[in-house]
């Protein structure tokens, strides 16, 4: 059997090296939905999981914000020990491949239990609390793993930068369709039951919302595994070829054309992505290998070895971004640096913004304005489809206006719409519409754009980028559980079952003040700490030239010096003035009128210059200097 895959393995290796290494179609579609698991559960994590542990669980509040503050610092501090494990794992499967099991495992066991209640009314309350933790714990830990995995394996399989861009659009996309599979499934589940508001009745329906999203990504997680073939990594290729050796018996001849057929048929990624070389480099160590290959051969043809012309060409017109070796910033200058500090501060008060609003807008919608059980479902869908179309004009005005215009449009929508929530009547409870679309907008313009400077923080810096990603996204889980925490905490309402007016109101000043101060210390923060940077439009400057011609015979004017090279400025003049030109200067006109305008009206010569320096001069004045060829009076 292992000789029968290692067959078909090596045929996919060849047919992937003829073909330029170009990801297919359904190849980009199995890595997208690899990480649908994932985008399901956080959908309903950060949606969800508040108004069930309080209203369904009837967790105490306090509890609640402790068993959210726990998910989150365990997946501050999972997910960079997580990295560092999957790139020092070995294994057949292929090391991404492992872990993306072991996380899936975790959060398909996980999720379910989280949102089943196994535990009844009577259970003591710290028995529930331990509970809660403990699987809370477990799901995000799970999640991690997936996610690393999951983002680690795109410069495995992706070999060009334009197939980067469109896996990560592709996962982008997909994670738009899950939130809106989330919402709608949790409208269908709560219309189907006779509860007129949401309690620990309606247990059943956050089970099955459970089983439904587990159901659903286990599914996409196995066309992901059958459908994405991990490539070795280096360390498997140095323990596969040590094993098959044995006693360094990789030295005899005849060993090694199996050491360089072992290294074809399993080729490592390219090292541009994982050493951060150029081009060249990839290409000087590929000729290399392909120089050693046919030295060891003695002029008998490999045809797993050679490659064709169509793909040397296509592996030529790579185009590499990536850090030059040996180049970027130190972990140590990093942690000095004040840019990462003010940048991890806008990204951390964004990501705030956006959790908070979401997590707590299901129960602003059902406390506060009294909207019916079904409103948790169909407002977060409003937020989510005008946050993705808000964020596609984040691009052109970042190329109009700069990050720093842009994020400021983005966060004073954001504190409107926190204003209009804490202004917001039941009388006129219709307009929460307008604002959940206002909410949705300046959010996600926001977190787009923190993305962006985060990354024209890192710019090339491809050797240390993921520190910095796992520093500000390790604050970031840790205060956005603290604040839940401390929010829950605060919370008046001690029996979930009883009418709390005060509570209500609680619930309208966490909703609207909590995330508008937030936006509005991100949005004071860049604008006093951050520059502005128009994009102009071009303009064409004009310069002094030298011409070089004979103009004896141009001018036909004995008095003139022969030919040299003169230099002279154009003077401007009124556009009343009138321009007469003689007709040396209306035949140079008349000879290069295909390739510019030498209009009157747009070249307003001095009237009784006709010497050199006017041809000169009207040589100058064009926007665009025609070719000496033209007059053929050019001297070479």
């Amino acid at each position: 059997m292992n000789r029968l895959a290692n067959f078909f393995h090596s045929k996919r290796s060849q047919e992937k090296v003829f073909k330029g290494n170009r990801l297919a179609v359904s190849q980009k579609f199995c890595y997208g939905v690899g990480h649908i698991l994932n985008d399901l559960a956080a959908n309903t994590w950060y949606s969800y999981l508040i108004i069930y542990l309080t209203k369904v669980v009837r967790l105490s509040n306090s509890h609640t914000g402790l068993v959210v503050l726990l998910g989150q610092v365990t997946d501050g501090v999972c997910t960079p020990i997580i990295a560092i494990l999957n790139d020092r794992t070995v294994c057949r499967y292929g090391r991404r491949k492992i872990w993306h099991v072991v996380g899936s495992i975790c959060v398909s066991f996980s999720f379910p239990l989280l949102f089943t209640r196994l535990i009844g009314d009577e259970a003591s309350a710290s028995l529930k609390l331990a509970y809660y933790i403990g699987i809370a714990a477990l799901f995000q830990f799970g999640w991690g793993c997936v996610q690393i995995s999951h983002l680690s394996l795109i410069p495995e399989i992706a070999i060009s930068e334009s197939e980067k861009v469109e896996l990560n659009a592709i996962s982008s996309a997909l994670r738009f369709i899950c939130g809106i599979f989330v919402f709608c499934v949790t409208w269908i589940l709560l219309g189907r039951s006779s509860e007129a508001n949401i309690s620990s009745s309606m247990w059943q329906q956050f089970m099955y919302l459970g089983f439904i999203i587990v159901g659903t990504g286990t599914v996409c997680n196995i066309v992901f595994h059958v459908g994405i073939k991990e490539p070795p990594s280096d360390a498997l290729l140095k323990w596969l070829e040590e094993r098959k050796n044995g006693n360094h018996k990789f030295r005899r001849r005849g060993t090694e054309k199996k050491g360089l057929l072992v290294r074809a048929v399993y080729p490592p990624p390219f090292p541009s992505r994982r050493s951060g070389a150029s081009p060249a480099v990839v290409m000087t160590l590929q000729e290399k290998e392909k120089k050693k290959a046919a030295d060891h051969s003695e002029g008998t043809e490999c045809p797993v070895c050679l490659e064709n012309e169509e793909t040397r060409r296509s592996t030529l017109n790579i185009t590499d971004k990536t850090a030059i070796l040996g180049g970027g910033k130190s972990k140590r200058q990093w942690m000095t640096s004040p840019e990462m500090y003010k940048i991890g501060f806008v990204y951390i008060c964004t990501r705030l913004y956006v959790n908070v609003s979401q997590s707590y807008l299901p129960l602003y919608l059902t406390e506060t304005m009294r909207f019916e059980k079904e409103s948790i479902a169909y407002f977060p869908l409003v937020v989510l489809v005008t946050g993705v179309f808000a964020s596609t004009a984040v691009k052109p005005l970042n190329k109009r206006l700069g990050s720093k215009i842009t994020f400021c449009l983005g966060a004073m929508m954001a504190v409107s719409a926190s204003f209009w929530f804490f202004v917001q009547t039941i009388d006129a409870r219709t307009a929460v519409y307008a604002t959940s679309m206002l909410m949705g907008s300046g959010g996600s313009v926001m977190l787009v754009t923190s993305f962006s400077l985060i990354a024209q923080l890192i710019g090339q810096d491809k050797r240390s980028g993921a520190f910095v990603y796992g520093f500000i996204g390790f604050f970031d889980k840790v205060f956005s559980g603290a604040v839940f925490a401390v929010i829950q905490q605060l919370n008046p309402r001690k029996d979930q079952r009883a009418e709390c007016f005060t509570c209500d109101e609680y619930t309208r000043h966490v909703q609207s003040i909590v995330p508008g101060a937030v936006a509005l210390l991100a949005l004071v923060s860049v604008m006093m700490f951050f520059e502005s940077i128009f994009v102009c439009k071009k303009r064409a400057s004009t310069t002094d030239a030298a011409v070089q011609v004979d103009f004896d015979e141009i001018l036909g004017d004995g008095d003139t010096s022969s030919s040299g090279v003169e230099t002279s400025s154009m003077t401007e003049k009124d556009d009343s003035e009138a321009c007469n030109l003689d007709s040396v200067e209306k035949g140079a006109c008349a000879m290069q009128n295909r390739t510019f305008d030498c209009s009157i009206e747009s070249r307003n010569f001095h009237p009784k210059k006709t010497t050199m320096q006017s041809y000169v001069a009207m040589r100058l004045a064009s926007a665009s200097p025609p070719s000496p060829m033209l007059d053929r009076r050019t001297i070479l």
